[in-house]
């Protein structure tokens, strides 16, 4: 997409903006704002009257109100309402910075200390600098401007309010806000198409799945009642039985420093991530993974993965070695499909660490082992094809979101022109 871009532009001697539209100024955030006050830090509780707001609260310039921490009583002057600007002052260095911004009329609603209230003045348009103050440009000059620690880093209100930003007069402001709204409506619609189709496609393979696994591919076979509720009827020649009857051995990884190196390559499996390349020396060959293996996350939401030959894994994996009687990918997809359910049972709410209880005494539907290479193989086919479509629809998503980053950082700060 080509913007344009204004007449000419001039050099004002601020690094971080460089050359601004030549009927631009430039300002002090101090200079916009007529009040300035952090927030209460008294301990807060689980019920009360009045919320108070933490600085995990604000994500991609939008403030949610989670309803975890009140407080009976705050002062009047900390009560927060439409049109304020809450910008945290104290995280890692990569949150701090971020500015919330009160779209609605609020009731009883109060900061922690780590938040600044920033209240502009009237003639300065709230929405055109929710916009600036979460622009990638201006952002990212704010944190530089922090004094980081170990753990985190603070960027001072005193500090603040003496960066420097571009000023327009409020007509522009206005224009500029309506014309971001626009079209950042249009692209968070875009957006959500694709992430409610990533759901329906992540749907349509559990219900693949679980339909291949507990039906089979021929439909016209005779069936019988599998006995278990939530796997209904099986065809006639499957058994049932408990997916412990197919574990030959299981135990859990090593803690492992990723520091700690040797000649060689191995793969390092750890629960919710792709494969990191390391290695080590005297690591128990009990618990380097064999053919017939799978891993399990113990906590997370429970990744389950078919690693190579050799590989090690961390204290937060659980190996699982199948016996011969049992194809290995077709236990994989049997494995989805009983986290899908526990899943489903726990509205949602997945286990918190592995329950091999629950997980090892869950019942499978076995049918003979080349059927199972056969259903192992269409499934295999299908998925493929299914998360190809998932991982486009990602892809398109992360390039929308980097485009309305760069939108408005473009429009706020003058490098783009709008019509």
């Amino acid at each position: 997409m080509k913007f344009q871009k204004y007449d000419s532009y001039k050099d004002i001697g601020v690094e971080w903006l460089g050359e601004i539209p030549n009927d631009w100024g430039v300002a002090r955030v101090k200079d916009i704002i007529k009040e300035n006050i952090y927030g209460t830090s008294e301990i807060t509780k689980e019920s009360g009257k009045y919320e108070i707001l933490g600085m995990g609260d604000i994500e991609n310039g939008v403030i949610t109100y989670p309803k975890k921490k009140f407080l009976d009583s705050i002062p009047k002057d900390l009560l927060l309402k439409k049109g304020d600007l809450l910008f945290n002052r104290t995280n890692s260095i990569s949150l701090v910075g971020k500015v919330g911004f009160i779209d609605k009329d609020i009731k009883n609603i109060s900061f922690a200390s780590y938040l600044v209230r920033l209240r502009l003045k009237n003639s300065e348009n709230k929405i055109f600098y929710s916009y600036f103050f979460n622009s990638n440009s201006f952002i990212n000059f704010a944190r530089a401007n922090a004094i980081q620690t170990a753990n985190q880093a603070n960027l001072s209100s005193t500090k603040y309010k003496q960066l420097n930003l571009p000023f327009v007069d409020s007509n522009l402001q206005i224009k500029i806000a309506n014309y971001l709204d626009k079209k950042t409506l249009k692209i968070d619609k875009e957006i959500n198409l694709f992430e409610k189709k990533i759901k329906s496609y992540i749907k349509l393979k559990q219900t693949l799945i679980n339909q291949t696994v507990t039906k089979g591919l021929n439909k016209n076979v005779e069936f019988k009642d599998s006995g278990i509720e939530w796997i209904g009827d099986i065809p006639k020649d499957w058994e049932v039985k408990r997916l412990k009857d197919f574990i030959k051995y299981t135990i859990s990884g090593e803690v492992i420093d990723i520091s700690y190196w040797n000649e060689g390559k191995e793969l390092l499996y750890s629960a919710g991530k792709n494969p990191i390349f390391s290695s080590f020396k005297n690591f128990p060959n009990k618990k380097r993974t064999k053919n017939n293996d799978i891993l399990i996350a113990r906590n997370g939401n429970g990744f389950i993965h078919i690693p190579k030959l050799n590989s090690i894994f961390t204290n937060v994996v659980q190996l699982i070695r199948l016996t011969n009687k049992v194809n290995i990918k077709f236990t994989y997809y049997l494995l989805e499909n009983i986290k899908h359910h526990i899943n489903k049972i726990s509205n949602g709410d997945f286990i918190a660490s592995l329950n091999k209880t629950m997980w090892f005494n869950a019942f499978v539907t076995i049918p003979p082992k080349q059927e199972q290479i056969k259903i192992a193989k269409y499934l295999d086919e299908k998925t493929s094809k299914i998360d190809e479509v998932i991982e486009t629809s990602k892809n398109k998503i992360k390039l929308l979101k980097e485009f309305r980053k760069t939108l408005i950082n473009d429009v706020v700060i003058g490098k783009v022109k709008i019509k």
